[in-house]
């Protein structure tokens, strides 16, 4: 009886044992992962490298410009300088008309003594529409009855035509001139003789510029 007592003792001692050993385990490894996961919690964070993209620039396509076309310089429809009669100009004396048409180094003379206009044309017979034309002309000797002055826009006999006249006495005018509906020669004035600071006395230069384009004069 005894003995069977020691045995009983003895089964619950190594059980009583095992128990504490096995709890002494699991708490070893319940220590073991706490701890472990305490660490992984107090350690700093590893730092994550975010890649940059740059996103690239980009270049324009060069563009060709078109080369400039060269400007061709238009001709003058008619020139001349007056160093001889190359071009054809009506010149000599009439005869008992009081006209006198002449041209040497100082350039083309036209003179007349009756106190009537002398006409002297381009050379040609050309018919000039839009053009711009530029003169220079000396008035060497005359009063407010003289003139000097460009005809455009005229028909073949001068009858219907617009006249701008320099005066004698530094005055100019802008005039048409028109057949009425008798066939009689009126006159319009569109500038009335005026005076102008622009202009230069007798016996000294004067360079005229007149630009036609259609029925506009300027």
């Amino acid at each position: 009886m005894a003995a069977e007592n020691n045995r009983f003792f003895k089964r619950w001692k190594f059980l009583l044992w095992l128990a504490c050993s096995l709890l002494a385990i699991i708490g070893s490894s319940f220590f073991f992962i706490a701890n472990i996961e305490g660490q992984q919690a107090q350690l700093p964070p590893t730092p994550r490298i975010t890649p940059t993209v740059s996103t690239p620039t980009e270049i324009p396509s060069p563009t060709l410009s078109p080369w400039p076309s060269p400007t061709r310089t238009p001709l003058p429809l008619f020139i001349d300088y007056f160093v001889d009669n190359s071009k054809g100009w009506l010149v000599g004396d009439s005869a008992g008309a009081g006209y006198n048409r002449t041209i040497d180094e100082n350039g083309l003379t036209l003179s007349a003594t009756n106190h009537k206009i002398l006409i002297e044309s381009l050379p040609g017979n050309n018919v000039y529409g839009d053009f711009l034309l530029t003169t220079t002309f000396i008035f060497q000797q005359g009063d407010k009855h003289d003139s000097i002055g460009i005809y455009v826009r005229g028909d073949g006999n001068l009858d219907h035509d617009y006249r701008f006249d320099i005066y004698g006495n530094n005055t100019y005018a802008l005039i048409k001139e028109s057949l009425d509906s008798t066939n009689t020669p009126t006159i319009t004035y569109l500038i009335t003789p005026s005076s102008s600071p622009c202009l230069k006395p007798t016996g000294q230069a004067n360079t005229l510029t007149l630009l036609m384009k259609g029925s506009t004069l300027i």
